[in-house]
Protein backbone atom coordinates (compact mmCIF):
# COMPACT_ATOMS: atom_id res chain seq x y z
CA UNK A 1 0.00 0.00 0.00
CA UNK A 2 2.98 2.41 0.99
CA UNK A 3 4.22 1.96 -2.80
CA UNK A 4 1.19 2.53 -4.77
CA UNK A 5 0.77 6.14 -2.00
CA UNK A 6 4.18 7.50 -3.11
CA UNK A 7 4.11 6.44 -6.59
CA UNK A 8 1.07 8.81 -6.60
CA UNK A 9 2.69 11.79 -4.85
CA UNK A 10 6.22 11.52 -7.14
CA UNK A 11 3.67 11.89 -10.34
CA UNK A 12 1.41 14.21 -8.65
CA UNK A 13 5.33 16.63 -7.83
CA UNK A 14 5.77 16.05 -11.32
CA UNK A 15 2.72 16.87 -12.83
CA UNK A 16 3.35 20.27 -11.31
CA UNK A 17 6.54 20.63 -12.51
CA UNK A 18 5.53 20.04 -16.30
CA UNK A 19 2.53 22.63 -15.23
CA UNK A 20 5.18 24.88 -14.23
CA UNK A 21 6.86 24.19 -17.33
CA UNK A 22 4.11 24.71 -19.51
CA UNK A 23 3.46 28.64 -18.14
CA UNK A 24 6.77 29.85 -18.63
CA UNK A 25 6.56 28.58 -22.44
CA UNK A 26 3.22 30.17 -22.79
CA UNK A 27 4.93 33.33 -21.13
CA UNK A 28 7.78 33.06 -23.96
CA UNK A 29 5.32 33.09 -26.50
CA UNK A 30 3.20 35.53 -25.49
CA UNK A 31 6.85 37.91 -25.14
CA UNK A 32 7.89 36.84 -28.52
CA UNK A 33 4.24 37.44 -30.44
CA UNK A 34 5.19 41.40 -27.74
CA UNK A 35 8.17 41.42 -29.66
CA UNK A 36 7.41 41.10 -33.19
CA UNK A 37 4.35 43.29 -32.66
CA UNK A 38 6.57 46.14 -31.21
CA UNK A 39 9.18 45.18 -34.31
CA UNK A 40 6.45 45.91 -36.68
CA UNK A 41 4.77 49.34 -35.10
CA UNK A 42 8.78 50.21 -35.30
CA UNK A 43 8.71 49.22 -38.93
CA UNK A 44 5.60 51.23 -39.88
CA UNK A 45 6.54 54.30 -38.21
CA UNK A 46 7.28 57.54 -39.83
CA UNK A 47 10.41 59.66 -39.88
CA UNK A 48 11.43 60.55 -35.92
CA UNK A 49 9.73 63.56 -34.43
CA UNK A 50 12.10 66.78 -34.26
CA UNK A 51 11.96 68.18 -30.95
CA UNK A 52 10.33 71.67 -30.92
CA UNK A 53 12.82 72.97 -28.22
CA UNK A 54 15.88 73.98 -30.57
CA UNK A 55 13.76 76.18 -32.37
CA UNK A 56 13.21 79.65 -30.44
CA UNK A 57 16.90 79.11 -28.90
CA UNK A 58 18.36 79.15 -32.66
CA UNK A 59 15.68 82.09 -33.63
CA UNK A 60 13.14 84.18 -32.36
CA UNK A 61 13.60 83.47 -27.94
CA UNK A 62 17.03 85.41 -28.37
CA UNK A 63 16.83 89.27 -28.05
CA UNK A 64 20.10 89.54 -29.17
CA UNK A 65 18.94 87.54 -32.46
CA UNK A 66 15.61 89.27 -33.01
CA UNK A 67 17.78 93.04 -33.17
CA UNK A 68 20.34 91.03 -35.56
CA UNK A 69 17.64 90.27 -38.00
CA UNK A 70 16.08 93.76 -38.26
CA UNK A 71 12.85 94.36 -40.47
CA UNK A 72 12.26 90.78 -40.57
CA UNK A 73 11.70 90.69 -36.94
CA UNK A 74 10.92 94.22 -35.67
CA UNK A 75 7.23 93.81 -34.70
CA UNK A 76 7.69 90.62 -32.66
CA UNK A 77 8.49 91.47 -28.99
CA UNK A 78 8.35 87.51 -27.74
CA UNK A 79 8.12 84.23 -28.47
CA UNK A 80 7.85 80.93 -27.45
CA UNK A 81 7.62 77.79 -28.98
CA UNK A 82 6.35 74.42 -27.25
CA UNK A 83 5.40 71.01 -28.78
CA UNK A 84 1.58 69.75 -29.29
CA UNK A 85 0.82 66.25 -29.83
CA UNK A 86 0.80 64.83 -33.16
CA UNK A 87 -0.97 61.54 -34.33
CA UNK A 88 1.84 61.42 -37.30
CA UNK A 89 4.62 62.94 -36.23
CA UNK A 90 4.71 62.63 -32.02
CA UNK A 91 4.87 66.33 -31.58
CA UNK A 92 4.76 69.48 -33.82
CA UNK A 93 6.19 72.47 -32.62
CA UNK A 94 3.62 75.64 -31.99
CA UNK A 95 4.53 79.76 -31.85
CA UNK A 96 3.13 81.55 -29.50
CA UNK A 97 4.02 85.19 -30.48
CA UNK A 98 4.14 87.97 -28.65
CA UNK A 99 3.90 91.14 -31.06
CA UNK A 100 4.59 95.07 -30.77
CA UNK A 101 1.94 97.68 -29.64
CA UNK A 102 0.92 98.59 -33.22
CA UNK A 103 2.75 95.92 -35.10
CA UNK A 104 1.27 93.65 -37.13
CA UNK A 105 2.37 90.45 -38.78
CA UNK A 106 0.59 87.09 -39.88
CA UNK A 107 0.90 83.30 -39.02
CA UNK A 108 1.60 83.02 -43.06
CA UNK A 109 4.96 85.53 -42.82
CA UNK A 110 6.02 83.99 -39.49
CA UNK A 111 5.96 80.28 -40.77
CA UNK A 112 7.09 81.35 -44.47
CA UNK A 113 10.39 83.41 -42.56
CA UNK A 114 10.88 80.08 -40.36
CA UNK A 115 10.75 78.02 -43.61
CA UNK A 116 13.59 80.04 -44.68
CA UNK A 117 15.89 79.87 -42.16
CA UNK A 118 15.08 76.41 -40.43
CA UNK A 119 14.52 73.05 -41.65
CA UNK A 120 11.47 72.48 -42.34
CA UNK A 121 10.98 69.77 -39.48
CA UNK A 122 11.45 72.90 -37.09
CA UNK A 123 8.86 75.17 -38.58
CA UNK A 124 6.15 75.78 -36.26
CA UNK A 125 2.60 73.95 -37.94
CA UNK A 126 0.67 76.51 -35.97
CA UNK A 127 1.08 80.50 -34.95
CA UNK A 128 -0.60 82.10 -32.25
CA UNK A 129 -0.46 85.75 -31.31
CA UNK A 130 -0.96 86.23 -27.60
CA UNK A 131 0.01 87.87 -25.00
CA UNK A 132 2.96 86.09 -23.32
CA UNK A 133 1.93 84.33 -19.29
CA UNK A 134 5.23 85.52 -18.17
CA UNK A 135 6.67 85.18 -14.40
CA UNK A 136 7.51 88.45 -12.19
CA UNK A 137 10.82 88.14 -13.74
CA UNK A 138 9.70 88.20 -16.82
CA UNK A 139 10.67 84.65 -17.13
CA UNK A 140 7.66 83.02 -19.96
CA UNK A 141 5.84 80.76 -18.33
CA UNK A 142 5.87 77.55 -21.15
CA UNK A 143 3.88 75.06 -19.00
CA UNK A 144 1.02 77.50 -19.28
CA UNK A 145 1.80 77.26 -23.16
CA UNK A 146 1.92 73.56 -23.74
CA UNK A 147 -1.80 73.53 -21.79
CA UNK A 148 -2.89 76.01 -24.47
CA UNK A 149 -1.25 73.85 -27.21
CA UNK A 150 -2.78 71.06 -25.94
CA UNK A 151 -6.19 72.91 -26.40
CA UNK A 152 -7.63 73.12 -29.93
CA UNK A 153 -9.71 75.81 -29.19
CA UNK A 154 -6.90 77.59 -28.43
CA UNK A 155 -4.75 77.07 -31.53
CA UNK A 156 -6.67 78.06 -35.29
CA UNK A 157 -5.43 75.83 -37.59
Amino acid sequence: MMRGYLREEVQAFLAGISDQIAARDNRIAQLDAEVARLKEQLATMPAPAPAPAPAPVTTLERPALLKALGEEAANILACAVVGKADEKWGETPVAFIELKPGAAATAEEIVAWCREHLARSKCPRHVVFADLPKTRTGKIQKFVLREKAKSTSAIDT
